[in-house]
């Protein structure tokens, strides 16, 4: 599964390179959309992640119905983007919130431990 922000350059590049990948969209990207719409963006922005990161299909139905009667021009704005791409509940994959942004973010990451180590001069 790849998780990225909306931008049509990624979904296409995915469609020709990687067919057989589930492509997910990022909640913090999509939320950031999503606040150019509502005017109570706090109240909004949080049942979306609510919404975003639940485990049961009960909560999220009940926590997008609270988004729909508060915005609905959010609501339709997440029924477009696609349910299974931003909620955990309904992906087609497992969401394991690895982010990270290109190799070097995931080298530094697997090297996090190492850089605690004292400096050893070669001579």
């Amino acid at each position: 599964m790849i998780v990225s922000d909306r931008h049509r350059c990624i979904s296409n590049g995915m469609r020709a390179k990687f067919a057989d990948a589930t492509h997910g969209v990022c909640a913090y990207h999509l939320a950031k959309n999503l606040k150019q719409h509502c005017w109570k963006q706090g109240d909004v922005i949080n049942l979306f992640y609510r919404a975003t990161y639940v485990y049961r299909v009960e909560e999220f139905h009940c926590l997008m119905a609270e988004l729909k009667a508060m915005h609905p021009k959010v609501y339709d704005e997440l029924l477009e983007v696609g349910i299974q791409k931003f909620s955990r509940v309904h992906s087609l994959r497992k969401r394991y919130h690895m982010m990270t942004t290109n190799i070097a973010d995931s080298m530094n990451s697997c090297l996090l431990a190492i850089w605690k180590l004292p400096i050893i001069s070669i001579a």
